[in-house]
């Protein structure tokens, strides 16, 4: 009898231990995926910035060769 109760003590002590590491594993694996999905917004937002820099950059270029354009008309009708 006493050796069916230790037995039974060690099984539910070894499924608390099996539940416990598939918690941390659970807990690491929910970590790992907010640190991928967070990196993942990162470069989605480097990749957003980066465009807006080139978009701000090409009406930039745009505007000084508008510029450059009109100045070279005024210069010709004068």
């Amino acid at each position: 009898m006493l050796a069916e109760i230790d037995a039974e003590v060690l099984w539910l002590a070894l499924i608390d231990a099996e539940w416990l590491a598939l918690t941390e594993i659970d807990a690491e694996f929910w970590l790992l995926d907010a640190e991928a999905e967070a990196l993942w917004l990162a470069l989605i937002d480097a990749d957003w910035l980066a465009l807006a820099e080139i978009d701000a950059e090409f009406w930039l270029l745009d505007a000084e060769a508008e510029a450059l354009w009109l100045a070279l008309t005024d210069a010709e009708v004068l």
